[in-house]
C-alpha cells in the first residue's frame, strides 16, 4: 500500500491508501494574482512569488495534468499553468501546460509528458491574465516511477 495525500482546497489534506505503488498523484492548490506570475507548491496551500519545489525520490514520468478553478478567469482573460522541472540545479518550463480562458473552470494536458530523475524538483507556475478572477485553483499530475 502507498499513502497518498490529496489537498482538498480548504486548507485540509485528505490521506488515502492506494493499492498500486506504481502510480502516484501529486497535487497543489492556490490562487493566482491578476497580471502576475506565481508558483503553486505541491501539497502547500497558496500561491507565492518564490518557487517552491517537491523532490522525487525515484526516476519516473510526469503525465496527465489536470487543473480545476472554483472561479474561472472571466471575460476573455486567460490564465496559464505550466509544470516546471528542476534537474541539475536548473529549473525550466516543460511542455505540460493547461490554459483556462473566460468561463472555463477545468482543463487538462493528457498528451505531453516529461521524464524526471531521482532528486529532480517539481513546481507549477501560474501566469494570470490582466484582470483574472480565478480563485481556488487545484492541480493534479500523475507520476509513474520507473
Amino acid at each position: 500500500m502507498t499513502m497518498v495525500f490529496i489537498p482538498l482546497g480548504d486548507g485540509r489534506i485528505a490521506a488515502d491508501n492506494v493499492a498500486s505503488p506504481a502510480q502516484t498523484f501529486v497535487s497543489g492548490f492556490g490562487t493566482g494574482v491578476p497580471n502576475a506570475t506565481r508558483y503553486i507548491r505541491p501539497g502547500v496551500p497558496g500561491a507565492i512569488t518564490a518557487e517552491g519545489l517537491m523532490s522525487f525520490p525515484r526516476a519516473g514520468v510526469l503525465r496527465n495534468f489536470y487543473v480545476y478553478a472554483e472561479t474561472p478567469p472571466g471575460g476573455v482573460v486567460t490564465d496559464t499553468l505550466t509544470v516546471r522541472r528542476t534537474t541539475g540545479g536548473v529549473t525550466s518550463d516543460t511542455l505540460i501546460i493547461v490554459a483556462l480562458t473566460g468561463t472555463q473552470k477545468a482543463g487538462s494536458d493528457l498528451v505531453n509528458s516529461v521524464s524526471v530523475l531521482a532528486g529532480d524538483g517539481l513546481s507549477v507556475k501560474i501566469v494570470a491574465g490582466a484582470s483574472s478572477a480565478t480563485a481556488n485553483l487545484t492541480w493534479t499530475i500523475e507520476w509513474m516511477p520507473s
